[in-house]
């Protein structure tokens, strides 16, 4: 099983539980453990527990009950859970706006839309759905090159740089930046075995996956350059 599914299996047998559970009980109860040999279950559930209580999960120890002296451990629902959120109308609007940038209406649209039900100010549904401010921020290949980056799956197509013939380019995908108006994109490119940014308008054919999702490793996300770093380094442009 995988790691995380075990965590995630550990934090909801934890909050769901009304009694402490043993450490026997998650051995046996909780899927992803269920070790036979007990000191290899010891130290799986020891890493998972001090990793869990890293990221802030609060996971107490106490006794089962007042009639059971055993240890056990549970996640008390009130410590662990988000307070309300609530928001301002200027938040739900830079939230919006945020939205509207990366041109996820469609994913986040009903979203705000439930902050703006939560809030409690007149016009909040008008903030959370209509920003002030209109600009045009999309550009060609942005949906390609998203999914592109997230299943991590190498792509190729022809790119025209400034005052050069076009020609193809083969990348690993890394990030998408909004630079003054203009999409970057920001990869490795094989043939060239470097890093380099690419103008979105730039591209001058369909963006074509040319591997199995999982090709590259994930990496940190790279520095956005500015506009004044790509004008010092034509290489960069690609």
């Amino acid at each position: 099983m995988d790691r995380l599914e075990r965590l995630l299996n550990l934090v909801i047998a934890l909050r769901e539980t009304r009694l402490p559970l043993t450490a026997e009980d998650i051995r046996t109860r909780v899927a992803g453990y269920g070790q036979e040999e007990r000191e290899s279950f010891r130290r799986m559930f020891e890493r998972d527990k001090a990793d869990l209580r890293e990221l802030g999960v609060p996971i107490t120890q106490s006794r089962v009950s007042r009639w059971d002296d055993r240890q056990g451990y549970r996640i008390d629902a009130r410590a662990y859970e988000l307070p309300p959120l609530a928001f301002a109308g200027d938040e739900l609007t830079s939230l919006a706006f945020a939205v509207a940038l990366t041109g996820l209406g469609d994913e986040a649209g009903s979203g705000l839309l439930k902050l703006a039900v939560d809030a409690d100010y007149p016009d909040a549904a008008t903030a959370a759905t209509t920003p002030p401010v209109r600009l045009e921020v999309d550009a060609p290949h942005r949906r390609d090159l998203m999914a592109a980056i997230h299943g991590r799956t190498t792509v190729a197509f022809t790119y025209r740089p400034r005052g050069a013939q076009a020609g193809r380019r083969r990348v690993d995908p890394q990030a998408l930046v909004h630079v003054r108006g203009r999409w970057y994109l920001l990869g490795h490119d094989h043939d060239r075995d470097a890093d380099r940014t690419y103008r979105l308008d730039r591209i001058t054919s369909t963006v074509r996956v040319v591997s199995e999702p999982g090709a590259f490793p994930a990496r940190n996300r790279p520095v956005a350059p500015d506009e004044e770093e790509l004008a010092r380094n034509p290489r960069a442009r690609s």
